[in-house]
């Protein structure tokens, strides 16, 4: 029987088995790779990340991934590496950004609970844009498969470059300040797809380039907004549902403050549009709206997805009361770890 897993409207877990290499999107990789097609169907139940045009069904790309445990005498020079995961595949049809992005979240998600160190891909350097998207999130050249031609780039989650992308997904804690924003369910998971509840279905993830994207951008009129800066750390509060919000509004998430900015600092509406179009979900008319000196677009990395969701319950203990307004509200350190051990944060994604 197939294994099929839906993450959302056109992300699927399948096998290998499942693929059908008489599709176009192939013609590359068999191109490229002598001997792909006999891969495939010497390792037919290995699991591979399908994503599909939703009009027709189409693979426009294709993630699979394996973690090893041996040594890596191809690799020159060969690496120390005990253990890592191999992105055995990693092809997106044309130059669409934001599914890059999702797929570099679905490595290192894989690498972080994999509890590994390293992850590590084979790059020809006749594909410079996947080149640039994996130096964006610290992956970096470490040697070469002589007999094919190819690079080999690593991210290693031991060092740390002081950015929070190049350091992405694993966030600085010392020194910061913590703050917890809430955020409707309607925009939420949309935003926030890989934070979803477990009673959500994938059909409401719709992989537009919002939900894809490791940046976000949130706009709102939000008091105290403006106060945040670089380098905040924010976590994600999903907000109430019909239910009671003691039980079922909760923390999901932990992104990085990029940037935030005033609405009106922009030269002009359209290039406020543009800044924030690409990572946010609004479409122009409702943009429109949040166009003046009480709106803020903050900018964000989207570090990590709550493994547990503390409700707003826990949230009031942690306090010892409720905040003086919900929507935004600071914490200190010592309650912002209390939150990532409830939360069940993974500890390789902190840097102390």
């Amino acid at each position: 029987m197939k294994k099929t897993t839906k993450i959302s409207s056109r992300l699927h877990i399948k096998t290998l088995a499942d693929l059908n290499l008489n599709d176009p999107f192939f013609n590359s990789l068999k191109g490229d790779y002598e001997g792909f097609e006999s891969w495939v169907k010497r390792n037919p139940s290995r699991e591979c990340y399908v994503h599909e045009r939703i009009e027709t069904g189409d693979i426009e790309g294709l993630l699979v991934l394996k973690e090893e445990n041996e040594t890596f005498p191809d690799i020159t020079p060969i690496p120390e590496w005990e253990s890592a995961l191999k992105v055995c595949t990693f092809k997106i049809d044309g130059h669409n950004t934001r599914l890059g992005q999702l797929f570099v979240q679905l490595i290192l998600k894989k690498q972080v609970m994999s509890n590994l160190r390293y992850s590590y891909l084979t790059i020809l350097p006749t594909h410079p844009e996947l080149v640039s998207l994996v130096e964006r999130y610290g992956f970096y050249k470490c040697g070469q498969i002589t007999h094919t031609g190819e690079n080999v780039y690593v991210k290693d989650l031991e060092i740390t470059r002081g950015h929070p992308i190049l350091d992405y997904p694993r966030f600085h804690i010392e020194g910061k300040r913590f703050f917890v924003l809430g955020i409707y369910p309607e925009y939420h998971t949309k935003m926030f797809s890989i934070s979803k509840l477990s009673n959500e279905s994938p059909d409401v993830i719709d992989d537009l380039p919002y939900t894809n994207s490791i940046t976000k951008v949130y706009v709102c009129k939000m008091s105290g907004i403006q106060n945040l800066k670089s380098g905040d750390i924010l976590f994600i509060r999903r907000t109430k549902g019909y239910a009671p919000a003691y039980y079922t509004a909760c923390v999901t998430s932990v992104c990085t403050v990029l940037e935030i900015r005033k609405a009106t600092s922009f030269a002009s509406f359209e290039e406020y549009y543009n800044y924030t179009s690409p990572y946010n979900l609004f479409t122009e008319e409702e943009l429109r709206k949040y166009h003046d000196n009480n709106s803020y677009a903050v900018k964000m990395v989207y570090n990590a997805a709550l493994n547990k969701r503390p409700t707003n319950g826990q949230v009031i203990e942690i306090l010892g009361g409720n905040p003086d307004y919900w929507g935004l509200f600071e914490i200190n350190e010592a309650q912002a770890r209390e939150l990532m051990n409830l939360g069940g944060i993974h500890e390789r994604l902190i840097i102390n």
